[in-house]
């Protein structure tokens, strides 16, 4: 029973920040665009700013407004900034791959798909979490619109096995998103963090307002689909296929990666040197007193490391 609690405990931090925020009254004062793309899919972003383009992509159970700290600095050092709602997510619409193995395959093409119809080029691609192992697979398929590629604490250098796999996806359920309570949202939104700041508090009260909005279960099966996702789409054993330069950020307090149930020997450094020893064109940075929200937690760090390798 310990360890089916543990296992709980887990997926529920790997989703610990989320929000639907679909048909819901919470406000983050931004100006949403939407896009329609092939499949009669539509999908959301924020687009701001003038400049060479930065595309920015949420983790699992996130949104375009898990960058609102960072944003407006981007903007200011002479960046157009898109942050974009993955299909399930914000007011995108739901995208449930029949496999849900390739539900990350299908981000990638939606993103690819936005970027083209947006005509953007020599893109600087982000990715937090969910959205840095979506954007590596993106970089594996070198579309020529890409210039290079930052991943912030990102999903996909830890591996797991096919018994670890099976375990994660039994438990990792949309009746399993949907059933958590108050109490289990505000500790798992506090543990994406070293030191939580007061400003995301919203993302508690966001979180806590999703189960009255109205396409609440299409959200907890995206959350799952996400899940499988993730473990369907493995890309450690790719990484030098990479032609692009990386950046790879990661809170040296993440407590989401590596996962501490299931891989209690792991290291940080160990997933970090994944990074190092399989991507030809990378640079490592941590951030001190950070967690797996780093980019919430430490926004002005993040956005000096991120535009100092941008002006490299």
């Amino acid at each position: 029973m310990k360890h089916v609690t543990s296992i709980a405990f887990v997926l529920m931090l790997m989703a610990s920040a989320a929000s639907a925020q679909t048909n819901c009254s919470f406000n983050w004062g931004w100006r949403m665009q939407t896009a329609p793309l092939p499949n009669q899919l539509s999908v959301s972003y924020y687009d701001t700013g003038k400049g060479q383009p930065i595309v920015l992509l949420h983790g699992l159970g996130g949104h375009a407004a898990h960058w609102l700290q960072n944003i407006d600095g981007l903007v200011k050092a002479g960046h157009r900034v898109i942050a974009i709602n993955l299909p399930g997510y914000g007011s995108s619409h739901p995208m449930l791959a029949n496999d849900a193995a390739r539900q990350l395959h299908n981000y990638a093409s939606v993103v690819q798909a936005l970027v083209e119809k947006l005509g953007l080029k020599k893109v600087m691609l982000t990715g937090h979490s969910m959205g840095g192992q979506t954007a590596m697979l993106i970089a594996l398929q070198q579309p020529k619109w890409l210039e290079k590629l930052v991943l912030a604490a990102p999903a996909g250098l830890e591996t797991f096995t096919a018994q670890e796999a099976a375990l994660l996806k039994q438990y990792a359920t949309p009746a399993f998103f949907k059933q958590q309570d108050s109490a289990t949202i505000a500790r798992n939104v506090k543990t994406s963090f070293y030191n939580m700041p007061a400003s995301a508090a919203a993302l508690i009260q966001e979180r806590n307002s999703m189960k009255s909005c109205a396409r609440f279960d299409d959200y907890c099966k995206t959350v799952s689909a996400g899940v499988a996702g993730m473990l369907g789409a493995p890309v450690a054993d790719k990484l030098a296929q990479i032609r692009v330069p990386v950046l790879v950020l990661f809170g040296k307090q993440d407590a989401s990666i590596p996962n501490k149930l299931l891989h209690p020997q792991l290291q940080h450094a160990d997933v970090m040197n994944v990074a190092l020893q399989h991507i030809p064109t990378v640079t490592a940075v941590w951030l001190e007193e950070a967690g797996h929200m780093l980019q919430w937690e430490k926004p002005a760090d993040f956005n000096n490391e991120l535009l100092h390798f941008i002006r490299q």
